[in-house]
């Protein structure tokens, strides 16, 4: 992600309740991405990032929110230490949300990398894993 924000003042482990991982985020070259979901009764982890405002703006421009394929919505995501913070999330908009599928390997893997770098549950990546390719 530095590539896109700059330098990282804080990278957080969090969870957003009522939320799941879904891959059904359609890409311009036909693949799909990672987005969430509301699930009651269900927790999504990931990374929270401390950006600069100008980091927002390259994210926007990387992740297409000007094109509609994303939307930024606050949240409130809790850390390991059961801090609450608020949060920018990006989730696909509508019209580029499709029916949940495998997406490559090359996507998995970097985003398996990712959550095993910040240290993320072991038993949560193989669920990750398992959502991504099937038991």
């Amino acid at each position: 992600k530095q590539e896109r924000t700059g330098a990282i003042r804080r990278a957080e482990v969090v969870s957003l309740s009522n939320h799941r991982l879904a891959f059904n985020k359609q890409g311009k070259n036909g693949e799909v991405y990672a987005n969430i979901v509301p699930c009651t009764g269900s927790e999504v982890w990931g990374v929270a990032y401390l950006c600069s405002p100008n980091a927002f703006a390259e994210l926007d421009q990387h992740e297409g929110v000007n094109g509609g394929h994303y939307r930024q919505q606050e949240m409130t995501v809790t850390t390991r230490t059961g801090e609450e913070l608020s949060a920018i999330a990006y989730i696909a908009c509508d019209e580029y949300v499709v029916d949940e599928r495998s997406p490559s390997e090359h996507y998995l893997n970097f985003i398996l990398q990712g959550a095993a770098k910040h240290g993320l549950n072991a038993e949560y990546i193989k669920r990750v894993r398992e959502l991504a390719t099937g038991p």
